[in-house]
């Protein structure tokens, strides 16, 4: 499987869902110009990017996760969102998935990444890239066995369980709970929905590109992220409302895409 179906299949999915459902037109029209921002990026973007410059993308990657936190930008005291002019864009689903791929290229400089991202997500706080963590961390334990990895695995899974307590807010119409949603206008609306999730996961590890941990980490991510949708008020990836993810999957498919 290429890169690009990998995105296009489940950001399609959903902009099915956001017509059917009756979304506003803009929701349609934020998702569809994110895709083909991503498509762009993967189809014409610059080939290679070289080794030495993927450290220093992946310590800004990690910044931003912190910089929410700066921003001022909250509700009831949660931060989660980067302001780029007048849009908010959730940072964990924005630069969590190319971290991950950044991370499995490296050892040491990897899991200090990830475990800088989950103290992060822990202090806006943030369950659901928490447990996009712990399914990265896991990936690349499976496709790369270590005791750190592990260990980072299972700390971001009992932080994550913290922050489904005390880092809750109320469910955003096309955003959150959707699967409800969707069931409302069709059941099989919503099997569909639940159907492109788990066949991501199935695409994102199945890729061509990258390494075994690249794609191990960056299914383990998605995995992660829809778990928490599932279970809490979380984003939904890819299939839900929103920016964030799209580019942040696209982003993440294309220095995967890079890699050499």
């Amino acid at each position: 499987m290429s890169t690009i179906p990998a995105l296009a299949i489940p950001a399609l999915v959903g902009l099915t869902y956001l017509l059917l459902a009756g979304a506003p037109r803009s929701y349609l029209l934020v998702n569809a110009t994110a895709l083909l921002l991503s498509i762009a990026l993967m189809a014409f973007g610059k080939p290679r990017v070289q080794r030495q410059h993927r450290l220093p993308i992946l310590v800004a990657l990690v910044v931003l996760l912190f910089v929410p936190l700066f921003t001022g930008v909250a509700i009831n005291g949660i931060a989660r969102w980067l302001p780029i002019g007048p849009v908010l864009l959730h940072a964990g689903l924005l630069v969590l998935p190319a971290i991950s791929v950044l991370a499995a290229e490296s050892k040491g400089p990897g899991r200090i990444a990830l475990v800088a991202a989950l103290v992060a997500v822990f202090l806006q706080p943030d369950a659901g890239t928490g447990l996009a963590v712990t399914g990265a961390a896991i990936g690349l334990y499976v496709a790369r066995p270590h005791w750190a990895t592990g260990c980072i695995a299972f700390a971001a899974f009992l932080a994550s369980l913290s922050m489904l307590v005390r880092g809750e807010l109320p469910a955003q119409p096309y955003v959150e709970r959707i699967l409800v949603d969707a069931a409302q206008v069709s059941l099989w609306l919503a099997v569909g929905i639940l159907v492109a999730l788990l066949g991501t996961v199935a695409l994102l590890a199945g890729l061509r590109s990258g390494t075994v941990s690249q794609r191990f980490a960056l299914a383990g991510s998605f995995a992660g992220f829809s778990i928490a949708a599932l279970v809490s008020n979380y984003p939904f990836p890819l299939v839900g409302y929103g920016a964030s993810a799209i580019l942040g999957y696209g982003l993440a498919l294309f220095l995967m895409g890079s890699s050499r």
